[in-house]
């Protein structure tokens, strides 16, 4: 599976990080609550330069 980021700042010189990954805790109820099991999650924090992020899943090439 292939994605395409894009990312938007805000300005022309960004200060600090443009987008990081973190682990973050999250209760085991509210996960169970939204994902319904247990799943592989990526958190992206984008930092306070940036004004959007889009991340759009590419088609796979089709094999003949």
């Amino acid at each position: 599976m292939r994605h395409n980021i894009r990312i938007d700042l805000k300005g022309r010189n960004p200060t600090g990080p443009i987008l990081e990954c973190r682990t973050r805790p999250l209760s085991a109820w509210l996960w169970r609550l939204l994902f319904g099991g247990r799943q592989s999650v990526v958190v992206l924090m984008p930092g306070g330069s940036v004004d959007t992020v889009n991340i759009v899943e590419q088609p796979e090439a089709m094999k003949p």
